[in-house]
Formats: C-alpha cells, sequence, structure tokens
C-alpha cells in the first residue's frame, strides 16, 4: 500500500503524525509542568513556632519536608524542640536534612523530612526561643515521581505516531535517494 502512495502523500501523512504526537503530548506535557511547580513551589501550611498545626493532605503520595525562613544563606539552625504526631497518636518516621534553598525570592533551611501518614494528618510543634516562620513543602523528588507516573502513560502513545512519522519519513528519503540515484544514471547514459 504504501509503494501506492506518492511522496508528496507520504509527506503529507508524515506531517501529519507528527502534528498528532505533539497534540497528544501537549495535555501531560502541560500537567506534568504545572503539577511539579504547585507541588513543589507552594507549600502546604505554614505556620508559627510555639503554635500547633493540625496538618492535613487530601493526596499523602510524598514524604513532607519541615523547612524554616531565614533571613541569610544557610545560616545555623536555633535550637528547636519538633513534636509530630500522627492521628493514632503514633511518632511518624523522620530524617533529618540540612539543606538550603531559595523559593521565589525567599531564602530557606530545610532541616526535616517526615514518612506521611497513611491518612495523611500530623499534629505538628515546634518550639523555638524567636519567634519564627515554618513551611510544609513535598520533597521535590516525590513530587517529580508521582508527576512522571501521571504523565509517563499519555507521552507513550504519543509516540505511537511519531514512530510512524519516523517510518514513513524514511521511507520518503530512501525513495528520494533510490530516484536520484536513477537519475544519475540516466544522464550518464545520455553523455
Amino acid at each position: 500500500m504504501l509503494k501506492r502512495l506518492s511522496n508528496l502523500r507520504l509527506l503529507g501523512i508524515a506531517a501529519l503524525m507528527l502534528l498528532l504526537s505533539v497534540a497528544i503530548a501537549i495535555y501531560p506535557t502541560l500537567t506534568f509542568v504545572r503539577g511539579f511547580f504547585i507541588g513543589t513551589l507552594h507549600p502546604l501550611e505554614q505556620f508559627d513556632s510555639g503554635e500547633t498545626l493540625e496538618f492535613s493532605d487530601d493526596s499523602p503520595y510524598s514524604r513532607y519536608v519541615l523547612s524554616m525562613e531565614v533571613d541569610e544563606r544557610n545560616p545555623p539552625l536555633p535550637d528547636m524542640q519538633v513534636m509530630i504526631t500522627a492521628s493514632d497518636g503514633t511518632v511518624p518516621h523522620t530524617e533529618p536534612i540540612n539543606r538550603w534553598n531559595s523559593i521565589m525570592g525567599r531564602e530557606f533551611k530545610q532541616f526535616l523530612v517526615i514518612e506521611p501518614p497513611a491518612d495523611g494528618r500530623l499534629t505538628i510543634r515546634i518550639d523555638t526561643e524567636d519567634n519564627e516562620d515554618f513551611l510544609v513543602y513535598r520533597r521535590i523528588e516525590d513530587v517529580v515521581e508521582h508527576e512522571l507516573k501521571r504523565s509517563t502513560p499519555l507521552w507513550l502513545v504519543a509516540c505511537v505516531p511519531l514512530v510512524i512519522m519516523i517510518v514513513l519519513m524514511g521511507i520518503l528519503i530512501t525513495r528520494l535517494i533510490r530516484d536520484s540515484d536513477q537519475l544519475s544514471l540516466s544522464l550518464k547514459d545520455e553523455l
């Protein structure tokens, strides 16, 4: 069937396959970018030291990172007493980290990673000598993994017309090379 199609038709079908591939890939790409930026740049909660936070996450797919807003790049952490309990009264698993980052022009010191409970509900209280601002973020690596799982199936679907387009372009290029060889042979015969 492909042998009967003209070069122009093959080129047209290849162009349509490319457009179809791009059209399918746009939605998962936009949702990936949107989900990544919302999941990493916007805090889930913000609270002050000495305040008891009743934290609730409707989709607890990621670990949480406790961060403290700071005035300078990578300062030492003040003395603090951190109390975290799940809704069933247990203490979730935590890991200390010591990482500085800047988000939207604000400086943060990340100091604790919290494993999410199944129901996404935690009670958090941090006591410090001076009043400090604390934020709860999702862990970046977990957000990337989550968004990739959501977007990959449609990206794979978008690859099907892309592969068809590449095959058609290969056939077209092969035809053009074969036809140019025949043309050069006929020119040599005439000379």
